[in-house]
């Protein structure tokens, strides 16, 4: 049995990578994709809604929602997203979000995500 999440290590061996990382990844992916890459997971594809956001805001709760309602149609309870802002300083034309999340038997997590 392989233990999930792995990521493969630098000279090519698997390696269990860390949950957040994961997830992190995970999020990114969704920040990547369109909605009708999957008719069957049309929450997952989270493009158009990470592109729309308005920089110039602080806080994007819409973005975090619907975060949340994707990693809970996956099944993954033990970690939520709490918030969801303008990275500071974000130079014209980047679009960076950092992102607090909560993860059950932690506390808070922050990350950084840049999508284009």
């Amino acid at each position: 049995m392989i233990a999930l999440p792995i990521t493969v290590g630098p000279k090519g061996q698997l390696r269990r990578a860390e949950s957040v990382d994961s997830v992190m990844a995970l999020i990114g992916a969704m920040a990547g994709t369109t909605p009708g890459t999957w008719p069957h997971a049309p929450w997952f594809g989270l493009q158009p809604r990470f592109l729309d956001a308005n920089m110039r805001l602080e806080q994007h709760s819409s973005l975090a929602d619907a975060i949340n309602t994707a990693l809970v149609e996956l099944d993954l309870t033990w970690v939520k997203v709490q918030a969801v802002r303008t990275a500071q300083p974000c130079p014209p034309g980047e679009r960076r979000f950092d992102i607090t999340l909560a993860v059950e038997g932690q506390g808070p997590v922050f990350r950084q995500l840049t999508t284009s």
